[in-house]
């Protein structure tokens, strides 16, 4: 028991259990924020991003899409009863689809042009880089969860 007691008494486990009972800061919000940060980023003139590395283009939107899926991942699975397999893969076609939509937009923006291989890396992000922490993840909101139900009995 004193073990417990200590946990409890640790930043983290307060940050879990504020994460279990309020979802909108912690599960809803961040999804909106990288939205709105990836279509910040892809409404910037082209020639406002100076490549930092040979391919650094394909790699940052392999991530951020990534990161996007894992958020929206969470996000479903926190508002709706779906499945772990039918929430990641409603996340993935999500994110990919926005990905479609922004790499559209941007013949619209000076000095940016569509690009197939961007819409490629933004899927394969979205499906590669969050297929193996989706479940992950997914385990460590049910251990949120359990643990603030334990912080209040």
């Amino acid at each position: 028991m004193v073990k417990q007691k200590r946990m409890y008494n640790s930043g983290i486990a307060y940050l879990l259990i504020a994460r279990a009972h309020h979802p909108f800061f912690f599960v809803q919000l961040p999804s909106m924020l990288a939205f709105a940060g990836i279509h910040y980023f892809s409404e910037l003139p082209g020639n406002s991003m100076p490549p930092l590395i040979p391919f650094s283009d394909k790699v940052l939107h392999a991530l951020g899409y990534g990161i996007l899926t894992l958020l929206l991942f969470r996000t479903l699975r926190e508002v709706s009863s779906r499945t772990v397999q039918g929430a990641f893969l409603t996340s993935a076609a999500y994110t990919v689809l926005w990905g479609i939509i922004e790499e559209c937009n941007q013949h619209t923006i000076p000095g940016r042009y569509f690009d197939f291989g961007d819409i490629l890396a933004n899927a394969i992000g979205s499906l590669l880089l969050a297929l193996p922490l989706c479940p992950l993840i997914d385990r460590i909101d049910q251990y949120c969860k359990v643990l603030a139900d334990s912080r209040q009995k």
